[in-house]
């Protein structure tokens, strides 16, 4: 018990476990005897405005309503109806719940946690060991079983009386050692009142922020409610890991800037001036938290100061103050004991090997040596969590930047070296197996050496996959990128020997890419004229797939123009920047580009051109009529699959149907992956389109049925052969809404249709699959209108009672709890061991387990897409299905 790893997210199962049986407890032994009103006593009238205002709803029995603290009180009450045993044990136990349920509310009100929470916890809970406490044994089996589960938890609204946007506490491993004397003497200053300054200064890494932290939850949560609200903004900009001095994202570097989280809270996007913050908090006690305010200068606080209302107060954190304005508290280091607590409390919930077999005196020493500093204590535990070598950490840390990535360095292996080198010469991300070929070295060997520098974190792997690959690149990391251009000269034969490989093996990847991929219209598809074209191609390349990335346009424009400089007359320089042009919405500026790229490129390089340019027409400039003539010189000049699909789309869009619809469907064969999806999508949009045309302009609604239900046949025949795609799923019922309106009217009119019968039929069996569309509504609408119009068929009345089953109408729509209610859904994947059905009551999708599928073939049986029955099973982890097997009709 004494090793098992406890963070805030286990300690929340594990208590909530324990609340859980306690209001189970109370259920089974004494409200279903007595009653709630006369159970509860009271505690009735508290429980039941707390029901009245759950919004959610999600509580049936006013139980689950009382706090730990009063479910335990009740459970005391009524011991007489308890069994003995239980009886006994929670009049014993009594005295365990002070400090259980103050761990209680910091763990579930995302409070700080104190120093021995964890242990606290656990010690106090396995105390409870009758056989009614089963859902916390559970739990404490769970935690033993897997020492690393994190489980995921909701964090519950904030409950305090005082606003604040208070950041959670960065200490929970160890709670906040050795500082409760300055915590109540800050606390007692600030309720005071008589001083509007107070600033808390130290040496770096000393403890500033975290004091302050704990003061003001500590404020937040007083009962005398000193300050109506607590405003928490940081002038932090940098943070130092195990591995150094990191950039924190998008800090605060002025006074103006720092205000901004604080109006933040009162005024959602606040992005005003001090003055305008100063008007925001006008007849409000505040108390404002800067933390890090030696990041400016005095005069900037001054300002601050004197613009914002006298009832105000201020808490900061500075190594050096504010000057005249403050009262300051001088923290110092910690004691020789809370440092040794401290340290001993990071090894111990980290489980950090090698420090955990130290002795007493030489854990003494370390701390002696670390200064006392609690961030120290922090760093050097972490970094020889990470693999560092403690008696090195030890000896180097007086320039810790430095120390960070120069200790890890001088220790690497010539493998690891000559990675390092590779990336930092070449300045790009690259794969393991690009680095093989580049370095001339063993793939084995290579290996090693990324795995020496993630582990001494100088290179991170980022993820390149795309739809059609799975691909891995390596990068570094900014610290090793600063540490090598200011430190580490390369060794010059080494560097031009990578210079020329790199040089020859991109030349020989993008001939060899274009052999393979000539026709290939994907936009990341960079042509080369010739080999000279080569590393034009890789700036442009680059430029592309940060943009699907989401990078900033500065560094995506950069490559671009470098690109230019390198290939002024290259038409794929126009082509590919009209394209990110597209992406970021500059559309003036990206239809220059495709004209400059048209102008100058020639041939099938042309039709390459036209058949983009022809896309951000149509998609992005809304002139149709142009994007159709440029897409038929890009098909006459390529015939390919995706000019097909293109040509035949924007034909749709301007009415020309019966060309569209030809093109589409000639598309569809000589298209694979995602391109076939779009194709199938774009075909059944285009019969919807011409549906509705017909309906509309020509006023032929049984026409309008007979088009658009065609659109329906083609996207739920690609739906039912596997494909899962959200889109293709809208367009279908986008065609089922439209055929059914060209019924309701044809029946209006009094037209006999033809095959309404099999298409209302058909609605019904898949009508699971359509459920959570977009048109999903208009679908609900017009089958309710369908089935009072006069001569409607039966069909439609049971079409019309599947919908209402589907959307709860008239029925319990919750998720079912007993085994025997059976369900129809669809598949939504399926691997060899498990799968997931989606089903409307289900938002999440169910989960099934291999051993679930009744099928002589088991879970081979079943593709995405399958229309399945099923029955729900309620388990810990939420709901799973079984007894899952292909609907007859799917």
């Amino acid at each position: 018990m004494d090793e098992l790893p406890m963070t805030r997210a286990r300690l929340y199962v594990l208590i909530s476990s324990f609340e859980n049986d306690i209001r189970e407890n109370l259920r089974k032994y004494v409200i279903d005897d007595l009653g709630e009103e006369v159970a509860l006593g009271s505690f009735y009238s508290s429980c039941v405005s707390k029901a009245d205002s759950d919004r959610a709803g999600t509580q049936n029995l006013l139980s689950n309503f009382l706090d730990l603290r009063e479910a335990y009180d009740l459970m005391n009450t009524h011991r007489g109806r308890l069994p003995s045993d239980l009886a006994t044990e929670t009049r014993e136990l009594t005295t365990n719940l002070d400090r259980l349920v103050a761990i209680r509310n910091r763990v579930m009100h995302s409070r700080p946690l104190a120093q021995g929470d964890g242990d606290a916890a656990l010690s106090l809970l396995n105390q409870f060991r009758t056989g009614y406490w089963n859902e916390l044994r559970r739990t404490m089996a769970q935690l033993h079983a897997d020492p690393e589960w994190e489980p995921a938890i909701l964090t519950p609204a904030d409950q305090s009386k005082t606003l604040h946007n208070l950041p959670l506490a960065d200490y929970d491993d160890t709670g906040l050692i050795g500082r409760s004397k300055e915590v109540s003497e800050i606390v007692a200053l600030l309720k005071r009142g008589r001083e509007p300054v107070i600033t808390i200064t130290g040496e770096g890494g000393i403890g500033k922020t975290a004091l302050a932290l704990e003061v003001a939850y500590r404020l937040v949560d007083d009962q005398e409610l000193p300050f109506e609200a607590v405003l928490w903004t940081s002038l932090k900009y940098e943070k130092l890991t195990a591995f150094g001095v990191k950039q924190i994202s998008g800090a605060a570097r002025d006074i103006v800037g720092a205000v901004q989280p604080a109006g933040s809270l009162l005024e959602a996007g606040f992005s005003g001036s001090i003055e305008d913050l100063a008007e925001l908090l006008s007849g409000f006690k505040v108390l404002l938290v800067l933390d890090n305010l030696e990041t400016i200068s005095g005069d900037e606080f001054r300002s601050l100061y004197d613009a914002l209302p006298d009832d105000v107060t201020y808490l900061i954190t500075s190594r050096i103050g504010v000057g005249e304005y403050e009262r300051r508290y001088s923290l110092e280091a910690l004691s020789d004991i809370d440092s040794l607590q401290l340290f001993n409390q990071f090894v111990r919930s980290r489980r950090i090997s090698g420090l955990d077999r130290l002795n007493k005196e030489v854990r003494i020493k370390v701390v002696q040596a670390l200064r006392h500093s609690p961030l120290a204590i922090k760093w050097f535990a972490l970094a020889v969590e990470a693999g560092n070598d403690p008696v090195s950490l030890i000896r180097r840390q007086d320039d810790l930047l430095e120390f960070c990535v120069r200790s890890v360095y001088d220790d690497l292996s010539r493998p690891a070296r000559e990675v390092l080198v590779a990336l930092d010469v070449l300045a790009r991300p690259l794969t393991s197996d690009e680095l093989v070929v580049l370095l001339d070295r063993p793939v084995d060997e290579v290996s090693l050496g990324v795995q020496e520098l993630i582990r001494g974190s100088l290179v991170r792997r980022q993820s390149a996959s795309s739809e059609d690959e799975f691909l891995f690149q390596i990068v570094l990391t900014e610290t090793a990128t600063q540490f090598l251009g200011r430190r580490i000269k390369p060794d010059q034969k080494l560097q031009r020997q990578l210079e020329v490989r790199d040089r020859e093996f991109r030349e020989v990847q993008e001939k060899r890419a274009s052999d393979m991929a000539v026709r290939s219209l994907a936009p990341v598809v960079v042509r080369q004229r010739s080999e000279a074209d080569a590393p034009t191609c890789t700036l442009l390349r680059q430029a592309l797939l940060l943009t699907r990335k989401g990078e900033d346009r500065e560094t995506i424009y950069e490559r671009i123009d470098l690109a230019r400089r390198m290939n002024p007359d290259f038409w794929e320089v126009d082509r590919v920047e009209g394209f990110i042009r597209d992406s970021f919405g500059e559309l003036a500026a990206a239809t220059a580009s495709y004209e400059r790229a048209y102008a100058t490129a020639k041939g099938e390089d042309r039709a390459v051109v036209a058949h983009f340019f022809a896309g951000h027409l149509a998609r992005k400039v809304r002139d149709v009529n142009r994007a159709v003539e440029y897409a038929r010189e890009a098909h006459d000049e390529l015939d390919s699959a995706e000019t097909s699909a293109a040509l035949g789309s924007y034909l749709i869009w301007s009415h020309k149907f019966d060309e569209g619809t030809s093109l589409l469907e000639s598309a569809i064969p000589r298209s694979t992956g995602r391109s076939r999806v779009i194709a199938v999508s774009a075909l059944a949009e285009g019969w919807r389109r011409y549906a509705e045309s017909v309906g509309g302009e020509d006023h032929n609604p049984l026409r309008q049925f007979q088009l658009a239900s065609k659109g329906f046949g083609i996207g739920m025949a690609a739906i039912e052969s596997g494909i899962v795609d959200e889109r293709l799923r809208a367009t279908a019922t986008d065609c089922a809404v439209v055929a059914v309106k060209g019924a309701v009217q044809s029946g209006r009119a009094g037209i006999r249709v033809p095959g309404l019968v099999d298409h209302l039929t058909r609605l019904d069996t898949t009508s699971v699959r359509l459920v959570g569309s977009r048109s999903w509504p208009s679908l609900v609408q017009t089958v309710r209108q369908l089935a009072v119009t006069r001569g409607a068929p039966i069909a439609a009345k049971r079409l019309l009672e599947r919908i209402d089953e589907l959307t709860g109408e008239g029925v319990d729509s919750s998720p079912p709890v007993s085994s025997s209610e059976t369900l129809v859904g669809e598949i939504v994947n399926v691997s060899e061991r498990f799968g997931f059905i989606r089903h409307p009551k289900f938002p999440e999708n169910v989960f099934f387990h291999a051993g679930s599928v009744i099928s002589q073939d088991g879970i081979r049986s079943l593709k995405g897409g399958n229309l399945v029955r099923f029955s729900v099973e309620i388990v810990d982890r939420g709901p799973r299905a079984k007894n899952v097997h292909l609907a007859e009709y799917s």
